[in-house]
């Protein structure tokens, strides 16, 4: 995988930087058959994101906190969702509130 080897070498060639990885945000689509496809699709893609995470070592944010009045039309985030849902951060099984900055 090309995003893979990116990842690892961005690594090795930044020691000591921070990367973090978003999972792909939840979507609020009215119709039914679509909002189904995008959830089974999402909850894969996230999954890939978290065992790719765990495997090079480095920190995923999870966006499952998200609701509907995040969101212009359930699709595209309002700035109320771009401001206050930072995610959960997730290092190795640690989880943080969303109150807490990413880096320290």
């Amino acid at each position: 995988m090309e995003e893979m080897e990116r990842l690892q070498s961005t690594k090795q060639e930044l020691p000591g930087s921070s990367i973090i990885l978003g999972q792909i945000i939840p979507r609020f689509y009215s119709d039914r058959r679509l909002a189904t496809e995008y959830e089974q699709k999402r909850h894969f893609m996230n999954n890939l994101i978290i065992e790719l995470c765990w495997e090079i070592d480095i920190v995923h944010v999870e966006y499952d906190n998200m609701k509907f009045i995040d969101y212009t039309d359930g699709i595209h985030l309002n700035s109320y969702g771009v401001i206050s849902r930072n995610g959960t951060i997730n290092e190795r099984g640690y989880s943080e509130s969303n109150n807490t900055p990413l880096l320290e």
